[in-house]
């Protein structure tokens, strides 16, 4: 008979409840461990209730703890004084000794209390160095437990942010021995010398016994067996796509409620009107760096030329950002530069959607989505790196034909799943954009024309894009 302890689970998360992909996974998670019975104690670093109320389900059926320096911002001191022009060693050590020390303290109990510890994204030890170790030093020491790391991608998968990071502090991050159970000088006499070897460390998941693996694809169960040196024992893959939601039982907008609420979102090269002849470009996505919505811009840029020379249709081609930019202002800026300059209107929703809904005119994210099923519309999904990108899960659910980049670790598991997403030339529009930007792509690059043609079949035949949208949900 199973004991009550063996249904205790420690949920660890940098931050819940908001709009970032890893929020949006732990709620498919957390809903996975209450159908089998578990008792889930949630501990993170900050609970985001902007997005609307957390007592709905599945978060009023957990308990929740706040640890503060579990949080990105807590340790975002880390990630910055990391980096090569800012890093000083005696500094950098004090402070991430001190909150490994902290978050031990808080989490200690609490892992003696469950039989399961999940810890989600705590790979990614660039941005939570401290949260790691400290997660490390707990996994080793509680042999006896079962610890489950849960991984949207690798930091191998990220080169472009670890190439700024001192290589002694990926060494650090790499080598627990350095700096389990010892103090500040302690470690600094295990680094003499480091910096003359020219050392090169890629600090990645943990490789404990007791320490259990997700991965969302293939290609990255690979990077963690091939390149980290995991157990091959110790890795599930599961792709995180669970089953979808009727979009039939979810809220329909009324044409008129949705074409303004997009009309009063223009925030770059606004039109005076929009209409249900228009074009609907979807970025479901947070505007950061990694999504590549610069290249997803041009595309749609291009796009519109071609439908009003190739197709002779004069439409307004509007690109949709769906999420909030609280994470990289500078990049977000950048973008809208960029956007300046071209055809297409800039749409950002941001606040104006909501996860849970608090008032009765809120709008909620999955019923815009929806609702803009029955537009012209297609959601392109631009990222390189992640996993399954949860706005590919959400469009497909929502009856919205999907655009994928290719260079998306989980695209080729798409594939052999049955997915008919259309491939997303974001190489080719990036090498386009290399000289002046405004050619005609679609005349120069045999791939991008291919891409318009399936992206114009799409929105403007019907039954096409119906037949295409019913087979990826079904």
């Amino acid at each position: 008979m199973q004991s009550k302890k063996r249904g205790r689970v420690l949920y660890l998360i940098a931050r819940i409840g908001g709009w970032d992909g890893i929020s949006f996974q732990s709620k498919f998670w957390i809903k996975i461990l209450l159908s089998l019975k578990k008792r889930v104690t949630i501990v993170t670093g900050e609970v985001d209730e902007e997005p609307g109320p957390m007592d709905v389900y599945p978060y009023n059926k957990t308990k929740c703890i706040t640890v503060p320096d579990m949080n990105l911002e807590s340790q975002a001191g880390l990630y910055i004084n990391a980096s090569r022009s800012n890093y000083n060693r005696r500094e950098w050590l004090t402070t991430f000794l001190r909150k490994k020390e902290s978050i031990i303290n808080h989490l200690e109990e609490h892992v003696k209390k469950n039989d399961i510890i999940i810890a989600h994204n705590f790979s990614i030890k660039h941005l939570v160095p401290a949260s790691w170790a400290a997660l490390y030093e707990l996994a080793s020491k509680y042999s006896n437990k079962r610890f489950i790391s849960i991984d949207a991608d690798s930091p191998y998968e990220r080169g472009f942010v670890l190439s700024n990071i001192d290589p002694e502090v990926m060494w650090i991050l790499s080598n627990p021995e350095i700096w389990e159970g010892k103090n500040e000088t302690e470690i600094e006499e295990s680094l003499a010398g480091v910096r003359d070897k020219k050392i090169r460390a890629l600090p990645g998941p943990i490789p404990l016994p007791n320490m259990f693996h997700i991965s969302f694809n293939n290609y990255q169960s690979r990077v963690v067996k091939d390149i980290y040196g995991i157990n091959p024992e110790n890795i599930v893959v599961i792709p995180d796509i669970g089953e979808f939601k009727d979009p039939s039982k979810i809220r329909h907008l009324s044409d008129r409620t949705l074409l303004n609420l997009i009309k009063t979102s223009q925030i770059v090269n606004p039109k005076d009107r929009v209409s249900k002849r228009d074009v609907f470009i979807i970025s479901p996505v947070r505007p950061v760096y990694r999504k590549n919505l610069k290249l997803v811009a041009y595309l749609a840029d291009q796009f519109s030329v071609y439908l009003r020379e190739q197709k002779n249709r004069k439409r307004n081609v509007f690109l949709v950002i769906t999420h909030p930019s609280k994470d990289e202002d500078s990049y977000w800026q950048e973008l809208q530069e960029y956007v300046r300059g071209m055809h297409i209107s800039l749409v950002h929703l941001g606040e104006k959607l909501k996860l849970r809904r608090e008032k009765r005119r809120d709008i909620l994210y999955e019923e815009f989505l929806v609702s803009m099923s029955r537009m012209n519309s297609i959601s392109v999904i631009g990222s390189s790196v992640g996993a399954w990108e949860n706005g590919i899960v959400e469009s497909t659910e929502s009856m919205i034909p999907v655009s994928v980049n290719p260079l998306l670790p989980a695209y080729q598991d798409m594939v052999m799943m049955g997915f008919q997403y259309i491939p997303c030339p974001i190489t080719r529009a990036s090498k386009a954009t290399e000289g002046s930007g405004n050619e005609r792509a679609w005349m120069l690059d045999p791939a991008i024309e291919k891409f318009f043609e399936s992206i114009y079949e799409m929105m403007f035949n019907k039954e096409k894009r119906m037949e295409v949208v019913k087979h990826n949900f079904e």
